[in-house]
């Protein structure tokens, strides 16, 4: 999945900057995300190359020494989409059926929000739709990046709302990171830069933060910039969907981290009305 993200980021880095050459470097990463952009800012450092990609929704929630956030690209709808052999939409399976996804945090809004249905997880690859092929599960709910490595031939597929299941912070964005001083490949990547996904993306990973220090487990927010303000939703999840708190925000532009943190809190204050203290220690938060 990186490779080929990689590969197609390049190419519209060419394009739209046409005297820069775009160059493929590669770095073997470990599976743990936090550790794969480690590595890519370590070889950023090193100058080994001048810049680095990754998925935005993989960077923590600090950047690593030495790097800043050069550049951010759309690109794949962060939306997770139902796939299935037959009926590619969540709230038609029947009671009974089994339904698998990559990640424990959608898995833990899709227990709560279809107590009737089987959630698995499992690491996302092709095998998943080999599994949908061959029946060992009705449908999917997947994340954009997977489409990379895996065929629709013979499925159907079908967008999933974010109020039924919300993306993860950066989903479907790309990262373009680059070293501190290096201040003529940063004024480049600025060209291409979207200022637009900047606000929503600062907006998300303040929520993330508000959280991470409470809780364990994952964390997501949704900022979508609406004309002059934005727009932040902000969910919690029992890691078994016993329960999700589901709040929403606006801010004028300027004003976006400071509602996120807010919102964090309050999430956080409603999650510990369900449960008390306990949600510290049992929560996935999205």
């Amino acid at each position: 999945m990186a490779l080929a993200q990689a590969a197609r980021v390049g190419h519209r880095i060419g394009k739209r900057l046409d005297s820069l050459m775009v160059v493929e470097v590669f770095v073997e990463t470990p599976m743990d995300p936090e550790k794969q952009v480690g590595r890519i800012a370590e070889k950023v450092r090193d100058c080994v190359a001048d810049a680095g990609v990754c998925s935005a929704s993989r960077l923590g929630p600090a950047l690593p020494d030495g790097v800043v956030l050069a550049a951010l690209l759309r690109d794949r709808d962060p939306r997770y989409r139902c796939v299935s052999p037959e009926r590619p939409a969540l709230a038609g399976l029947p009671g009974h059926a089994r339904v698998v996804t990559c990640d424990a945090v959608s898995r833990a809004q899709l227990r709560h929000r279809y107590p009737r249905l089987q959630i698995d997880l499992a690491a996302p690859s092709w095998e998943i739709f080999a599994g949908l092929r061959h029946r060992a599960w009705d449908a999917a709910c997947l994340p954009p990046e997977i489409f990379d490595v895996g065929s629709l031939a013979g499925l159907s597929s079908e967008l999933i709302a974010p109020e039924e299941v919300v993306p993860a912070v950066g989903q479907g964005v790309v990262a373009i990171l680059a070293r501190c001083d290096d201040d003529r490949v940063r004024a480049r990547l600025a060209e291409i830069d979207d200022p637009d996904l900047e606000v929503a993306l600062r907006a998300e990973r303040a929520f993330l933060a508000g959280v991470s220090g409470l809780m364990q487990g994952a964390a997501t927010a949704r900022a979508v910039p609406g004309g002059r303000g934005v727009e932040l939703k902000g969910v919690l999840a029992h890691r078994d969907g016993e329960w999700l708190v589901s709040l929403d925000g606006r801010a004028a532009l300027g004003l976006e981290v400071r509602e996120a943190r807010r919102l964090a809190e309050s999430c956080l204050e409603h999650a510990a009305r369900k449960t008390g203290e306990a949600v510290r220690k049992e929560a996935l938060v999205t």
